[in-house]
């Protein structure tokens, strides 16, 4: 049997995370602009304050070329007690590469060591490496493709892995490529958006 690190307990009835910035904005319609944007920048640092991130995951850009691994902009997603989103700035590694796939369920694979600025300002528990792979759609992220209006298009999603450190490949999301391409086998040469559905738990430090 497979196992998974620290699989988010509860996420198990609604996974997708709340988008990022949905919470103490004004409306657009109001008279007093001005002022209006003032009370939203104090907001925003307000409630920037109180975000706690207890959770991770993974978004990424990525190209395939050749049938191989080719350019990956990857960057951590965290997640608050209540599943509120927060992207970081895409990490910038220098020692990205292209190897051998992690697991046979992935089919084209990266890996790189987390750089020191993880793009998460003041967020620590990050892994310190990071495997990024397109490969077979796990069957816990394809149950929860409702909740992003894509249940109808999981034939042509790719599976996103992550692996952190040294665990077990982790089915953190889908990849989409280019629209009416069945997701059977490797991935064509293309561009895809790596997605995520599932967040695992970040380490705590003493």
């Amino acid at each position: 049997m497979r196992t998974f690190p620290i699989i988010i307990a509860c996420a198990c009835s609604e996974m997708a995370l709340n988008s990022e910035g949905t919470a103490g904005k004004a409306s657009d319609n109001d008279t007093n602009a001005e002022a209006d944007a003032d009370a939203d920048a104090d907001a925003d640092a307000d409630a920037d304050s109180d975000y706690v991130a207890e959770w991770y995951s993974l978004a990424a850009t990525a190209t395939v070329d050749a049938s191989a691994a080719a350019t990956l902009d990857a960057r951590f997603v965290l997640g608050s007690t209540e599943l509120e989103r927060r992207d970081c700035e895409v990490m910038e590694p220098a020692d990205l590469a292209a190897t051998a796939p992690a697991s046979e369920s992935i089919y084209t694979y990266w890996t790189f060591s987390v750089p020191s600025d993880n793009g998460c300002e003041g967020v620590s528990g990050t892994p310190a490496r990071v495997g990024v792979g397109l490969g077979v759609l796990d069957p816990e992220v394809r149950a929860r493709l409702g909740s992003v209006d894509l249940e109808d298009q999981a034939d042509e999603l790719w599976g996103a892995w992550l692996v952190a450190d040294d665990n077990e490949p982790f089915p953190f999301g889908y990849a989409q490529g280019v629209g009416g391409v069945t997701a059977d086998g490797p991935p064509p040469d293309g561009s895809y958006t790596l997605e995520p559905l599932l967040l695992l738990r970040l380490s705590k430090t003493e």
